[in-house]
């Protein structure tokens, strides 16, 4: 039996499309529940039966928790298409926080050393280094009450690498705050923290500037991730 064949008959026929379609960029949208989950599993499968290198699968979730179950079911949908579930052990399954983390950990190993921050820590360490970062400058600027200029203070640094801002590009609108964001980016380099946004947004630049120095592109699967 084919995987066309494995595909019907495990499949609804909504979830066979997202499983078979060989465009670049497929978007499921369904509730919980529905079989998202099973459904990219034999997308990967599927993938891998017609030639796709298991270095090439890149699947990424919210949580690792859900990588788990994701691991699972890929490995169900492998073995019932006759494939060696061991290939879960050449992709990459998992948050992309993990996976930005990973990539910078193997173009320069002082990535390695830094101990991460998800919002939550970063507003702590916002908390622990307000005099030092002069925070009381952005509040009365502001106008805001202590912990709101903390929180818009990691609003404004997140969203600067969400959106792949420049500090310098701030800087000409908001000499303060940019300011501020270049000696958080300083304080956080010296102290080896790094934040989710950041991380992200160095692999990110990375692959916009093709970057050759740290090796970035060189790590990254390139036969079509999916």
């Amino acid at each position: 039996m084919d995987i066309q064949e494995i595909i019907k008959n495990e499949l609804t026929e909504e979830q066979q499309r997202s499983a078979v379609d060989s465009s670049q960029e497929v978007l499921t949208i369904a509730c919980a529940g529905s079989g998202k989950s099973r459904t990219l599993a034999y997308r990967i499968a599927r993938l891998l039966a017609d030639g796709e290198t298991p270095e090439s699968i890149v699947a990424f979730t919210f949580t690792e928790k859900a990588a788990e179950s994701i691991k699972r079911r890929v490995s169900q949908a492998l073995q019932k298409v006759g494939l060696d579930s061991a290939l879960i052990g050449a992709m990459y399954i998992g948050t992309i926080h993990s996976f930005c983390q990973h990539i910078l950990g193997e173009s320069d190993a002082i990535y390695r050393q830094y101990d991460v921050l998800d919002k939550n820590r970063l507003i702590i360490f916002l908390i622990a280094n307000y005099h030092q970062l002069k925070l009381h400058l952005l509040r009365n600027q502001w106008g805001t009450k202590y912990f709101e200029t903390i929180e818009q203070l990691a609003d404004a640094w997140t969203t600067a690498h969400d959106e792949r801002l420049s500090i310098a590009d701030i800087k000409s609108s908001d000499s303060l705050l940019g300011q501020t964001l270049e000696n958080l980016n300083d304080m956080l380099k010296s102290k080896q923290f790094i934040d989710f946004s950041l991380m992200i947004r160095l692999v990110v630049d990375a692959l916009y500037n093709n970057d050759k120095e740290y090796g970035l592109i060189a790590r990254l699967p390139r036969n079509n991730p999916s």
